[in-house]
Parts: C-alpha cells; structure tokens; sequence
C-alpha cells in the first residue's frame, strides 16, 4: 500500500500542527515503509531537512509550485500506483480532491480545530464532504463539523501524541535553564507558545495580571514566558504598568526540542487558558494543545482553559485544572491552589504523566495509525480500480 500524505508545511516548523503531521506520517511509515509514505509539504519556505525519527520519504515542495512540473508529478503518482491520498488540512482538501479523481483513489483530511469551526466556504465544505475520513484532535471540532454536516461516521478522533520517552529529566539541561534566569528558589509558572497577534487568546495577559495577587501568598512566584511575536511589546508594556519586570521572565524562542523539555523540567507548572470564539468573522482557541500533554509527560500539572479542545487535552481535577479563561480571580485561584498545595500539584502531575503514557504516547499513536491500514486494506480489496485502458489514457 502506498500514501501520498499532503502537508502544508514540513516539521522543519516546529508548531503544533507539525508535530501532528509528523508523528502520524512517521506512524504509518513505520507500519508500511518509508517508501511506501511520501510526505509532500507543498507550502514549506525554507529548506528541508531530514528529522532524526523521520521514517517517510520527503518530496520537494517545488513540485507543487510549478503546474508543468505538478502535472508530471501526477503522472508519475499514478505509474508508482498510490492507494490512498491524505491532507493535513482542510485548506488543501480541495487540492487533495483533485488529485485523488485523477489517480482514482480515495482520500482523507486532517483537521485541527478553528479552520473549520466557523462558517466554511463551499470550496472547502465540499471537498470536506466527499472524504471518505475527516480526522479530528477531539470532540469539540468532531461536533462542529457534524454540525456543518459531515457525517458522524465519516469522522475519525485522532488526538496529539508525544513521544513520553524522549521527556526525560536532564539534568544538565534543566540547571542550565535554571541558571541562566535565576530560578534558583523560585516558584516557576511557565508558559510555551507564540506570542503572535493573532495568538493573544492564549491568555498570558490575563497570567501576567493574576500574578499581583499570586505574590502576595507566593512572594518567591515567577511567571516564564517562552516564545516570540509580535505581541510581545504589548505584554512587555502590560508588565512593566503592573510592576512585574522583576517576576516576569521572557525567555524568548525554543531553539530546540532539548531546551522544549528543560523548560519543562525546570517549571512548577504550566499555564495556558486559552480562550475560545466562534463567530462569523473569527474563530480562535485550541482545536487540543499539544503543549498540556508535553507538561503531562514531564510530570508537570497544568493550567487551562475550559473550552475548545482543551477538555481533550486535560482532564479537570486528573492531571489539571481547568478555569474560565477570561476570569483572572479564577486563574489566579488556580496558580496559587497548585503552588501552595505541593502534594495536589504533584498528584495532578504524576496522573498526567501516567494518562499520556497510557492513552496520549507514540506506542498509542501506532496502534491508532495501524487500525486505520486495517481500515483502508479492507476497504482497498473491496474496491474496484481503475481499467488499464483509462490508466494509459491518463498517463499520456
């Protein structure tokens, strides 16, 4: 069996999404071969590079750029023989479409949460319709589609996985981090993610103005802000109104995913309460967060918001809690429950820890991707393929 996986985008970008992307491509791969997975990240900018685990086998995103060369590619599909068609977006479902009548194949769509939750355009709607599998990080974005229409039975729950092994505690690493902001007895709340714009409704405003009530019972509380944007000078000047600069930390971009976990590791906890809209001129929120599951997997209780996805990624009470994302006397009531209470705050942790490695890890991931194979082989066998008349036809 053979895959053409569609992507927006390489895990040379190193978001959520991608992530996504990666480790269900990698899954299949390692079931079906890294030839048999051809991974085509046809929005990707920047050069590709191949990932330490990368199972699959990369094609050029310039293939996509080019219509002569996109209809030769095509062509060539067809020869090699590919059997199913996936696209890690909803945006390219109408692409992947197109692509699966001409090589007379089914085909499925990845979808993450807000670019599908409000109202859909028909080029998008339709393609999103005609897939015989629409995948979802969970049930929030699962009954929104079904309300737009799709059939419940079309739609398949793939939640965000990592890979627990890899979070190991390092030592090294985690002192680094600790030294070089001086966390050396601190309580440290920790957020990861972009302070884009357009991201603000990931709540570390409304973090930044608990905090004058957090020091008041936790005087030695620090708030760690990692990643870049252009939000940035805004939550800069909110900190220095609030006279927070000594208690705020902003410790820029991620280089890479050894300093992801020492940030991890070196926290007391993870916050990030999200806000959800839907509306006819905006949607924003978590389609899951990938971030709360990387916290689990280092033992850190965490912080979110109680709508969206979020539900999905953190069990209320289990290995978090849950707030109302636009109440600061409730977000503070959290933090400070967690940093005060450290048997609570570890139980929470332990539980996460335990609920990724069970349900959320990559072994689990593998047998999620594997049940799907089983899946399309029953359905490929039953299926009648394309007369080797029509096939010469179109490879001419």
């Amino acid at each position: 069996m053979k895959i053409l996986f569609i992507a927006h985008t390489s895990f040379n970008q190193i978001g959520g999404h991608e992530r996504y992307s990666h480790q269900f491509a990698n899954a299949l791969a390692t079931s079906l071969g890294g030839s048999n997975v051809l991974f085509w990240p046809v929005e990707q900018s920047i050069p590709l590079r191949k990932i330490d685990d990368q199972v699959y086998t990369f094609v050029s995103p310039l293939l996509y750029r080019n219509l002569w060369f996109r209809r030769v590619f095509h062509r060539y599909l067809l020869f090699r023989g590919i059997d199913r068609i996936i696209v890690d977006t909803a945006h390219l479902a109408h692409y992947a479409q197109k692509v699966a009548n001409f090589l007379g194949v089914p085909y499925d769509v990845m979808t993450v949460g807000i670019e599908v939750w409000g109202s859909l355009p028909r080029w998008i709607m339709e393609p999103l319709m005609c897939a015989d599998s629409v995948f979802t990080l969970g049930c929030f974005t699962r009954d929104q589609l079904v309300a737009k229409g799709v059939p419940l039975k079309c739609i398949r729950v793939l939640p965000c996985h990592v890979d627990v092994e890899s979070f190991f505690f390092d030592r090294n690493d985690t002192y680094r981090i600790i030294r070089e902001h001086k966390l050396e007895g601190k309580k440290v709340i920790l957020t990861i993610c972009r302070l884009a714009g357009q991201d603000g409704y990931k709540g570390y405003d409304r973090v930044i103005q608990s905090l004058s009530q957090v020091l008041k019972e936790v005087p030695n509380a620090v708030y760690m802000i990692v990643g870049e944007g252009s939000d940035k000078p805004r939550i800069q000047r909110l900190v220095r109104k609030l006279e927070l600069t000594d208690h705020v930390i902003f410790a820029g971009r991620v280089p890479d995913d050894a300093a992801l976990r020492a940030y991890y590791s070196a926290c007391d906890l993870f916050v990030m309460p999200s806000q959800t809209v839907i509306s006819k001129e905006i949607c924003k929120g978590e389609g899951f967060g990938i971030v709360y599951i990387e916290a689990n997997a280092c033992g850190k209780p965490v912080i979110a918001g109680n709508a969206g996805g979020e539900p999905g990624a953190v069990i209320d009470s289990v290995s978090g809690l849950l707030v109302d994302p636009m109440n600061v006397k409730e977000i503070t009531g959290a933090i400070m429950r967690l940093l005060k209470d450290e048997k609570f705050s570890h139980q929470l942790g332990q539980q996460g820890l335990r609920r990724v490695r069970e349900e959320l890890s990559l072994p689990s991931l593998q047998k999620r991707s594997d049940a799907y194979l089983e899946y399309i082989k029953a359905q490929k066998s039953e299926r009648v393929g394309m007369n080797w008349l029509d096939t010469i036809r179109k490879l001419l």
